[in-house]
């Protein structure tokens, strides 16, 4: 069903001081519990002080618009394995890819949002809770995530 219909996402203010290192951040697992119990969310989606999204707590975090996908630069995340091979998926697909960070104002500029990790793969996003609706049975959102599948298929050969 999440597959399908998408999950419901909110944002909130925090920033990983060095996010390419994988590292226990208790402060903010307390911040992501209580956002997850108060919003009944899947995930958390992180801002910094600017106000540009990086990632979720516990994903990556693209997003779609007309037929292009952006995500944050990868010296603003964490730069996993499920990440190398979506943003692989994407080039193998011939569809435009872009790293630059986007601003929770722009939000509603996008057509279609994904989180991905190692338990998810590629999860949609129906929506970002207070904010915006997402489409989660867009065309290129689903193109992208049947190119991750057979990456992962042909990496399990």
């Amino acid at each position: 069903n999440e597959y399908e219909n998408g999950v419901n996402t909110a944002v909130a203010r925090f920033e990983r001081e060095r996010p390419n290192i994988k590292k226990w951040n208790q402060k903010m697992k307390d911040v992501v519990k209580r956002y997850l119990a108060i919003r009944d969310v899947y995930e958390v989606l992180l801002y910094n002080e600017k106000g540009f999204l990086t990632e979720g707590s516990k994903s990556n975090l693209f997003f779609i618009v007309d037929n292009k996908v952006v995500t944050a630069p990868g010296e603003c995340v964490l730069k996993g394995i499920t990440r190398k091979y979506v943003i692989k998926s994407i080039l193998n697909l011939d569809i435009e890819f872009h790293e630059q960070l986007v601003h929770v104002t722009d939000l509603l500029k996008y057509d279609a949002v994904f989180i991905t990790g190692t338990s998810p793969g590629v999860l949609p996003v129906r929506e970002i809770k207070s904010c915006c609706h997402a489409d989660p049975k867009n065309p290129v959102l689903r193109k992208i995530m049947a190119g991750y599948r057979n990456e992962l298929e042909k990496t399990l050969i």
